[in-house]
């Protein structure tokens, strides 16, 4: 199935479509569904050929809607095995040795989006209300864990078709506990209504052939999404382990607050095996990785190669422009749009000058003009990456809406400045928490790319 995170691609020009695909179009990423459980003691491995094609549906300016075609082929390969459950919630591990996806947007050349080496090894651990996958060896981008997100995962298909016992040819997810399966496994927030079915067509000793179809209604960060899906599975039921399935999915998703809408048609084939023999998930591979989500790095790092920074945030962030003058990020929390951050690069000050707070406030008093009402806080204080920081808190409003305003500038020893603005309803403080003092504490300064050569004639 596609599980477009795609939406969370904005176009916001023309001009600037080119450089917003490659550096988002990992956003664009498709999520498979995956076959199989495994067994703890002897592992599985798995393989996934996608095939997905739709539009983009744009509306960047609230006004007219675009179009914009897309085209996605993508391969995941990997091991997998069942760890000991924490809390009494299944976890697996996975390693990954195959995971790209090619992704072409309107006309643009095919872009490769793929694991990096040191990001191959994940851990799925079922939460109450969804998989949570992430790297015990460090925080990943939004574009890697859009590529290994699995919605249709067999970690969840296992407990739909536990419901189809010996005695029982026919599975519809009717009770509370069926519908957070379904949910989970398509990455869905809620489900409103479905007429999703699971019928045994073929059963023997060791062998359950099962077709899946239906509807699904549901949502995703307060965004609308309809699915239709179509699946003939092969399912061991010695092994536990689906030896192959063949889905199509059909979905349409609405525009959201930070992400294009789509319309999709998905076609996977997949495969699965006893493990290959290779040693990728031996007790030396794994000794000593933070296994367990509480203690692992389960917030993703934000970077902007135009802006030249980066910094950690935690998922409900995504990221909508990024341009060489601004990135800007949107929080979606619970299906709201909570807050926005705007990080924009300033210009250097010679090496060893700072900023002073009182200039910094009288700044933002000027740029906010008749929206400014008064200060609520100022202070100044060094990260941990040994930036200076200038942090103003305002309150004032605007379209006639109370509003606080988060300001702060961060420079090094250097002379680098940027500057970062955390924009929200007066409403809306409580619930945004200190999510920006984490951000700036872990915030850095990259390279700053290479001017562009001027083409000659």
């Amino acid at each position: 199935m596609l599980y477009f995170d795609a939406r969370r691609w904005i176009l916001v020009s023309h001009s600037d479509r080119k450089s917003i695909i490659f550096l988002n179009c990992c956003l664009l990423l498709v999520c498979f569904s995956l076959p199989s459980l495994l067994r703890a003691a002897e592992g599985e491995r798995i393989s996934v050929l996608i095939a997905s094609k739709g539009k983009l549906l744009l509306n960047p300016d609230g006004r007219k809607t675009r179009q914009l075609p897309f085209e996605v082929n993508g391969k995941l390969v990997m091991n997998q095995r069942k760890l000991d459950s924490l809390q009494d919630r299944p976890r697996w591990i996975r390693h990954f040795s195959t995971a790209y996806a090619n992704i072409r947007i309107g006309g643009s050349t095919a872009r490769k989006s793929q694991l990096p080496s040191d990001r191959r090894i994940f851990v799925c651990q079922r939460r109450p209300d969804r998989l949570l996958l992430f790297s015990p060896h460090g925080p990943l981008t939004r574009a890697q864990l859009d590529l290994v997100q699995v919605p249709g995962d067999p970690n969840e298909l296992q407990g739909v078709l536990s419901d189809l016992k010996t005695d029982k040819s026919r599975w519809q997810p009717r009770t509370a506990k069926e519908k957070k399966h379904v949910a989970r496994m398509f990455y869905l927030d809620a489900i409103n209504q479905t007429s999703l079915t699971g019928e045994v067509k073929k059963r023997t000793a060791s062998l359950m052939q099962v077709k899946i179809v239906g509807t699904v209604s549901g949502a995703v960060r307060g965004v609308a999404t309809e699915l239709d899906i179509q699946a003939t599975l092969e399912w061991d039921t010695n092994r536990a382990s689906l030896q192959q399935a063949t889905w199509v999915i059909k979905e349409k998703r609405a525009i959201g607050h930070a992400e294009p809408g789509f319309e999709s048609t998905t076609e996977i084939q997949m495969k699965s095996s006893p493990a290959d023999g290779s040693d990728t998930l031996g007790d030396s591979q794994v000794s000593g990785l933070p296994l367990d989500y509480r203690r692992a790095a389960t917030v993703l790092r934000f970077q902007s190669p135009h802006v030249a920074v980066q910094m950690l945030a935690d998922r409900e962030w995504i990221t909508m422009v990024d341009r060489p003058e601004v990135m800007i990020m949107r929080l979606v929390n619970r299906g709201d749009l909570t807050a926005q951050c705007n990080v924009s690069s300033l210009p250097d000050l010679k090496p060893g000058k700072h900023l002073a707070l009182k200039s910094f406030q009288s700044d933002i008093r000027t740029s906010l003009g008749k929206q400014f009402a008064q200060f609520v806080s100022a202070e100044q204080f060094v990260t941990s990456h040994k930036l200076r920081v200038l942090r103003v808190v305002a309150i004032g409003r605007s379209s006639s809406l109370p509003i606080q305003w988060n300001y702060y500038h961060l420079s090094n020893d250097q002379g680098r400045r940027a500057a970062l603005v955390f924009t929200m309803e007066s409403k809306l403080v409580k619930r945004f928490a200190a999510r920006d003092r984490s951000m700036i504490d872990t915030f850095q300064f990259l390279r700053r790319p290479a001017p562009a050569r001027a083409k000659v004639k």
